[in-house]
């Protein structure tokens, strides 16, 4: 009945039928305000995805941030747990080796079963008296944790191991840390043993004992003791060593600039770039020499 010419007929209402009427008042501005809030309402679809897009952004640093912190307390208490029940696995590790003779000289030989070629240092060499063998067709580069250059090959020098004398044949190389390294060609070619148990290397029926750690050559002092004293020209004939360079490493070549990377990336790379060169010079460049020196300093 909101239209006023409406009556009672065309309601379908007859005579004396009581009507209860509800009369409403629509207040000023009502329609104007109704739709303002409608359009309040409606949502922006740009925006709203820009703001979606946001939040989802967000979300995924913030969860990338807790994965990190989880995971870097999983290594703290892996580390815990390593500590309290294997401590012996942050230990020094006693490298192998054994007394032998080449040539009457006493000599002591690393076991390396990761070595390739059995190898010799040319002062090594030069001290048997087998530099006379040397084969200088089969030079070279040994490449492995870094690169040093092969003089020749020795094919074959008896060596005294326990008593027994066998031929072994070696890699001559112009600079080692370590003067003698039976690798596993000799090891395969005398099916020689390493028996940790017994702490012995067998050869067929003799047994080897291995070198107590206070037998064993120390690498270290001998890096200290060179470069504590200057090289001289013209001293058996040697050419006098390059001192490491104090600024960065742009006066390397890139073997060095890799091998000092590898050193860094190892023992951190907070440690400076002259203290990793220093290293290496003092390991005449052999990454792995220079890595036990930093862990035994």
């Amino acid at each position: 009945m909101a239209r006023g010419t409406a009556t009672l007929a065309s309601c379908g209402l007859q005579d004396n039928t009581t009507v209860a009427v509800e009369v409403r008042q629509r207040e000023p501005g009502s329609e104007n305000q109704s739709k303002k809030s409608k359009e309040e309402v409606a949502p922006v679809p740009r925006r709203s995805s820009e703001a979606m897009l946001d939040y989802l952004e967000g979300d995924a640093k913030l969860q990338q941030m807790l994965y990190e912190k989880i995971q870097q307390q999983n290594i703290q208490d892996s580390l815990e747990a390593a500590l309290e029940f294997n401590p012996e696995a942050f230990a020094r590790v006693v490298m192998l080796y054994v007394p032998c003779e080449i040539n009457q000289t006493p000599m002591k030989a690393f076991i390396d079963t990761g070595a390739q070629v059995s190898i010799i240092s040319a002062e090594a060499a030069e001290r048997c008296g087998i530099m006379r063998l040397l084969d200088r067709r089969m030079r070279g580069i040994a490449v492995g944790v870094g690169q040093q250059e092969i003089l020749g090959r020795v094919h074959a020098t008896l060596v005294n191991l326990g008593g027994t004398f066998i031929s072994l044949s070696f890699s001559v190389l112009k600079e080692s840390s370590i003067d003698v390294i039976i690798g596993l060609d000799q090891l395969k070619r005398h099916a020689m043993c390493v028996d940790l148990r017994r702490n012995v290397l067998q050869i067929e029926d003799m047994s080897v004992p291995f070198l107590p750690e206070s037998e064993i050559p120390h690498k270290r002092e001998k890096a200290l003791e060179a470069l504590s004293q200057p090289s001289e020209e013209g001293q058996g004939g040697e050419q006098p060593q390059a001192a490491p360079p104090t600024s960065g490493s742009g006066a390397l070549t890139e073997v060095q600039q890799a091998a000092v990377q590898q050193v860094r990336d190892f023992i951190g790379t907070d440690v400076p770039v002259e203290h990793a060169v220093a290293l290496l010079a003092a390991a005449n460049w052999d990454v792995e020499a220079a890595v036990e020196l930093f862990m035994s300093d």
